[in-house]
């Protein structure tokens, strides 16, 4: 009342201290609207409250409301949805000095009937990657793809053949390792590379987890070390399952 602020009707909506909107010489602009809204509200209020939602009956006796009346009377779901599981909360143990690796790449490296495999994920997708390039790929409890107990043969494979020879190779080391040079795969926290030779061509293929949605990234580059034109075919081949891992 002091600043000036009541008007005809009441108070007025606000008052509006930005500088840059405030008239020259003064010290704030009044928003000349009243707050009718606000009193409209208080007196539908009282009005329900003495002749019994009177103001709630008309509203549903609209032909409009009427059709989707139904919305408006369903139950507020309370309870969790079925996907969503509560995560035990547990203590980190102390990780004694030395024992955390370097956040560094290493070579994947397989010894005798031992084959390496590497995990990786976003706590939803996740994808097991074995040295030669097979795997599986699962999101939640669920298998994508053909999970053995051996990784060597199943997951995904990706498949390159030149049109003019007829020739054909595999992106990874395996399903066809037949005339590969400089074969080797390295593996990262977050991904996995995959690098080979194959009739002139160079291919470097990278998977990696989003992580912010569940989706599985496969980056192929492919350098052509000869000097004449080559035309390729890229094929993806996967056996889908989309069952649970156990099924």
């Amino acid at each position: 009342a002091a600043l000036g602020l009541i008007g005809r009707y009441g108070f007025y909506e606000a008052v509006d201290f930005t500088p840059e909107r405030v008239p020259a010489g003064d010290r704030f602009a009044i928003v000349r609207s009243y707050m009718a809204h606000h009193q409209g509200m208080a007196l539908a209020a009282m009005g329900n409250a003495l002749c019994g939602d009177i103001f709630v009956d008309w509203f549903h006796a609209d032909p409009h409301i009427r059709t989707i009346d139904l919305l408006l009377n369903e139950r507020i779901p309370w309870e969790l949805p079925p996907e969503i599981s509560r995560i035990e909360t547990r203590e980190v143990a102390p990780v004694p000095e030395g024992a955390i690796p370097p956040l560094h790449s290493w070579p994947a490296e397989t010894s005798g009937r031992t084959i390496a495999v590497h995990v990786i994920g976003n706590g939803r997708m996740a994808s097991r990657l074995a040295e030669g390039g097979s795997g599986s790929l699962h999101w939640r409890r669920h298998a994508l793809t053909r999970s053995d107990a051996s990784p060597s043969g199943s997951g995904m494979s990706i498949y390159l053949r030149e049109r003019a020879s007829g020739a054909l190779w595999s992106a990874g080391p395996e399903p066809i390792r037949s005339g590969a040079t400089d074969v080797h795969t390295r593996f990262h926290e977050h991904q996995v590379e995959y690098h080979r030779r194959d009739h002139g061509i160079a291919t470097s293929m990278t998977v990696s987890i989003a992580h912010g949605d569940d989706v599985e990234i496969r980056r192929i580059m492919v350098v052509n070390e000869t000097d004449r034109t080559r035309t390729i075919d890229f094929t993806s081949y996967a056996e889908v399952v989309l069952a649970p891992a156990a099924d």
